[in-house]
Formats: C-alpha cells, structure tokens, sequence
C-alpha cells in the first residue's frame, strides 16, 4: 500500500502564499476591466483629483487621527495601481488631456475603485511580509489569514525619530529666518502678487502669470525641503546620471516641489478672489509638454549658476531629466511595487504631463533615485561604489574636529597568510588613551515604504557585515602585537590598549544590532554617530571612548520599541476574502 507523502510546513506555506497572490492578481484583472474601456484617461485624471484634494485637506488638519491615516496609505496604494494600470491598458488616450469638474457621477465610481485597488495593493504589502518571515498565512477555506507575531518590533524607532528631530529643526530655522523683518516683507510681496497674477480660467479653472520674486521665493523654499530630505547627499553633486551631474537632478527635483508649492497657494489665492470656483477643481492641472522642459531648463541654468562648478544644461538634457522623473508608458514598472514612491509627473500623452501635488510632496527625492537607478543602471552601479569615501571624509571631520590629536588611517588591507581579508574603510586612533577604532562604511539606499526593497537592502547589509565582522575578527585573533602596529601603520607612543569595531552606516543601522551584542562593536548610522559626538563634545572634554559609549546608549535602548498591537482586519474583493489578525502570547488570535 502506497504511503501518504507528508508535506513540510514551509511548503504548505508557500504554496498558500502563491495562492494568495495568484487571487490577488485575478481580482486586480477584474477591475482592470473598467479601466480598458475609458479611452479618454477620465479615471486616472479623476484619481489624481481626489488623491490631491485629499492629501490637501488632511495637510490642514492640525492632528491626524488614525482613520485619516489610514485613509491616506489606501488613497497612495490604490491612485499608484490605478495610474499604472491606466496607461497600460491604452497605447494613447483619446484626448490628449482631459479637464472637468467635480461631479458625484465621476468621484464615487472612481472612489471605490482607488479603494479596492488600495486593498489589493495592501494585500500584496502583507505578502511580502510573509516572504519576508515576519508573518505566516494560511486558509480557511475560501479565506486567506494572515498572521502577524504577538509582538512587532519597531526597529526604525529610534532612527526614525532622530532623523525627524534633525528636520524639525531646519525647518524651525527656516520659519524664524521667515519671520524676521525681510522675511516678513518678503511675505506681504509674495501674497500681494498671489491676489495680483491669478485669475479664473475658462470660467471654472485656474490660470496665473509668473513673476521672478515668487519664482526665487518659491524655489528657496523648495531646495531646503530637498536639502533635509534623506536621499539628498546620497551621491556627490558632480556624480553623473545619463551625463548629468547629480546637483542637476536636485535642482530639478526642486524645481518641481516649488511649481507645486506656488501652484497650491495660487488654487488658494482664486478661491478667495473668487468663491464660485472650487479647490478641488484647480488643484491638479496638466500642462503642455514643451513649455514645461524649457522652464525646467531655465531654471536649473538659472539656479544652479549659484552653485560651484555648475555647467549649464542643453535642452535635449532637460527632456532626458524630464523623461526620466515623470511615469510613462515606457516606465510604468516604477509602479510596480506596492510602496513604491509616487512620481511627481505624470504624461497622460506627448504633448501633455500631469501634475500631480501628491507626487511633488511626498518622497520626491527617493522617486528621482529610484528612477535614476532604472533608467541608467550602469551609471548609478558605479556611482554606488565611490561613496563610502565620502562617508570616509565626513567621519574624519566630524571626530577630526571634536579631538584634534586623533590620528586617521585611510583603506587598509588586511591579510592572513599573504591573502587579502578584508578591507578597513578608515582606522581612527587615539595616541594618548590607545583606543583604536576600526571602521566599515554602507552607504545603502533608502527604501521608503517598498517592503521588497526593505528586504533585499536590509538582508545585503546583514551578509556583508557579518562577513566584514568574521573577517576582522579572525584576522586580529591570528596575528601578534608588532604585525596589529605594522599593519596600522602605528607609532612608537602608540600604546595598544583597546580595538573596537564600527560598522557605519548611511540610513539603516538598526538591522545590524544582533552583531553588536559583542562590547566591542557598535553599529550605528550617520545621524546617530553625529548625535552622540556633538553631545559627548557638549558635556565637556571628548574622548574616543566617551563617544563610543554615548553612541552604544543611542543605538541599544534599555527597552525594545514595538508597534502598538493591530486590530482583526478582514477586506473582501469580489471572490477574494481575507483577514490580518496578531496572534497573543499563547498563538492564538488576540
């Protein structure tokens, strides 16, 4: 008699999870359907309306309430899905761009179709937190259930919340320099020609002429958003993308944020003057296509002469920076990840480009990397493989300045029995006290809210420093006093006393803490690093071992930061049913 074949867990669970997807992309086809016959684009247009009204009235609230929020991250799922699927399903609209009021008839449908895509997508972020071992699913008949853990850390926590300290004070900065008597004056010019330039178009809509005062105004403020964001210095400024220089793609960026922040307060500056037009009607505009390349031109030329060593740019070059951070046909699987950032351009054809503020607003500096990265890979491979020097030279003047005895050893090779190791980016030494500081750098990019991407950074990070840490070790427990000196380049009032391992990182440090259990390695971010020597330096005469104790405190809370326990959700869509629940301490569905 045949014995029965006994399934391992992992593979019921995988096979579940492929089920779970597979029903996910059968629904999405099914709505997919109502967007195949609107050859006009009226859908995408209408999403964009209702995202940008959405995300400004929320931006008026003084505090958002927990169904605001949720509210947004469906609103950002489904709008993202639906634009995707929009300009999938047509070679071209029949109407280069569409323009209309807000009517019932048109936001409701198109409402419940942001949401049900928005649940679609969120299934799909869920998903990948199964792939990524943080949840497990299975299924009770026709329902998928998706389990998450009795308790969910919250590792970002803690660095999350210091790079938002870091910005809240720029930003303070920048409102008390607004405050000042010029910057006072500045603002009644600026609300003055805002009442001045405005006024309706074809009786409902919105039309304005420029002025340079708003255009400087408009774009300062732009670039300090830019210049605090977190992706702003991934790269040196002259590092080039398709033969254009990173400070470019900046300018740019900011170019964009400032015609979203000026387009936001002229909508405003209409609605007072005149009460019958409506916001939401004005918020999202499209406009012709060349118009836009040549002022973008114009602007990165005339701003980026501010800067040193700026080159002017071509027109040819404005269009490859304009293709190149706006959704296309051409580029649609930018979107193609749940969580991926939302695009600041949108080209409903070739004459015409939507912009939508949502996009402009909300991680514009990770959506330009993100697309540099897909639309020139050779260049930005290369370009990932010389910053970690730029790491190598802040390090060295951030401690540089705060203890100017120390001594700095610049990318060591380390070897056992004539074979290379590993590298050491910088060595940092303390002549007088003998501590010694042994340094990797991982310039890594940001990943937003992509899960995808999350795991795959994070899991690379994990490899390669456990590797780096090995390698170290091994090293420095295989070789005698003298060689440590000869290798370390080391002087004869140099006293040994203690070698410690840092593992710094530009963003995400906090998945590495599990290497730093040992006393003698810490890992820790830029922020952080730069945190714990300005306070050490604040307290009174610094020391490399003061630092280093200050920033393990930062790094390694007394307590673990977990999120707050999730209510049972259950989502049904068409056929497919499922339901996300936290286990208790027992297993069981709390």
């Amino acid at each position: 008699m045949r014995q029965p074949v006994a399934v391992e867990p992992d593979q019921i669970l995988a096979e579940t999870l492929s089920q779970f997807f597979k029903a996910l992309t059968n629904e999405e086809k099914r709505l997919a359907s109502h967007l195949q016959n609107d050859r006009l684009g009226l859908a995408m247009r209408a999403a964009l309306n209702e995202l940008a009204l959405h995300d400004y009235l929320a931006g008026r609230k003084s505090k958002a309430t927990e169904n605001d929020q949720e509210r947004s991250y469906f609103m950002r799922l489904g709008v993202a899905r639906l634009v995707k699927i929009a300009l999938e399903s047509h070679d071209s609209f029949d109407a280069p761009t569409v323009t209309f009021q807000r009517h019932p008839g048109i936001s409701i449908p198109v409402l419940r179709l942001i949401d049900t895509l928005g649940i679609v997508e969120h299934g799909r972020r869920i998903a990948q937190s199964v792939t990524a071992g943080v949840a497990s699913i299975s299924r009770d008949g026709d329902e998928f259930i998706l389990k998450l853990p009795a308790k969910l850390p919250d590792h970002e926590y803690r660095e999350r919340v210091l790079a938002s300290a870091y910005k809240d004070h720029a930003r303070r900065a920048m409102s008390e320099r607004l405050r000042s008597p010029l910057g006072h004056q500045l603002g009644e010019e600026v609300s003055n020609l805002f009442d001045e330039l405005v006024y309706p178009f074809a009786q409902h809509f919105i039309g304005y002429e420029a002025h340079p005062t708003l255009d400087d105004a408009f774009f300062g403020l732009a670039y300090h958003e830019i210049a605090i964001s977190d992706e702003y210095d991934n790269f040196h400024y002259k590092t080039c993308f398709g033969g254009i220089p990173f400070q470019n793609w900046k300018l740019a960026a900011a170019f964009i944020l400032s015609v979203a922040m000026r387009h936001e307060r002229f909508a405003e500056a209409l609605v007072k003057k005149n009460p019958n037009i409506r916001i939401e009607d004005i918020l999202t505009v499209s406009v012709n296509t060349t118009p836009f390349v040549e002022a973008l031109r114009d602007a990165i030329n005339h701003f980026g002469s501010t800067f040193d060593g700026h080159n002017e740019i071509t027109l040819s070059q404005a269009r490859c920076i304009f293709e190149t951070l706006s959704i296309n046909r051409r580029n649609t699987r930018l979107l193609d990840r749940p969580g991926s950032p939302f695009p600041p351009l949108i080209q409903c054809s070739d004459e015409h480009v939507i912009r939508p503020l949502f996009g402009a607003k909300d991680d514009l500096m990770l959506f330009v990397l993100t697309s540099i990265q897909f639309h020139f890979p050779s260049d930005y491979d290369s370009a990932q493989q010389q910053r970690e020097h730029a790491m190598q030279l802040a390090t060295k003047r951030i401690l540089g300045n705060a203890m100017p005895a120390l001594e700095f050893r610049n990318n060591i090779i380390i070897r056992r029995t004539g074979r290379k190791v590993t590298d050491l980016d910088l060595v940092v030494i303390e002549p007088s006290s003998g501590e010694i500081l042994l340094c990797q750098f991982k310039h890594q990019d940001p990943y937003g809210a992509d899960l995808a991407a999350k795991k795959e950074r994070t899991s690379r990070l994990k490899q390669q420093t456990e590797r780096w840490i090995a390698g170290v070790r091994a090293w420095l427990a295989s070789i005698a006093p003298q060689d440590l000196r000869s290798t370390l380049r080391l002087s004869r009032n140099v006293r040994l006393h203690r070698v410690r391992l840092l593992i710094l990182t530009r963003h995400f440090a906090h998945t590495l803490q599990e290497f730093a259990r040992d006393p003698d390695v810490v890992c820790s971010n830029w922020n952080q690093l730069v945190t714990a020597t300005d306070l050490v330096t604040k307290a009174g005469t610094p020391d490399l071992d003061k630092i280093v104790t200050r920033l393990r405190s930062i790094v390694q809370p007394a307590e673990e930061d977990e999120f707050l326990p999730e209510p049972k959700a259950e989502w049904e869509v068409g056929d497919l049913k499922f339901s996300i629940v936290q286990i208790d301490s027992t297993g069981s569905p709390a």
